[in-house]
């Protein structure tokens, strides 16, 4: 069960509402990614996610943080 998310995937967020990013933010999303995937990976048996997408990742506008989904 995963957390409701009004903005949507980031490709949403992106393509559809337009939601302009500064070069920072963007940098910031691309780092927490990857630590979540690095956690993923981690894991004993790892978890390889083999569809990582911006369809496959949630945004949270009010947090501004990302969830792989």
């Amino acid at each position: 069960v995963t957390p409701y998310y009004d903005s949507g995937s980031l490709y949403d967020c992106i393509h559809k509402r337009r939601m302009k990013f500064t070069l920072d933010k963007l940098l910031s999303l691309c780092k927490e990614i990857a630590v979540g995937l690095a956690a993923l990976h981690a894991l004993d048996p790892p978890l390889m996610h083999c569809d990582v997408s911006t369809n496959n990742i949630l945004y949270d506008e009010n947090t501004g943080k990302p969830m792989i989904i």
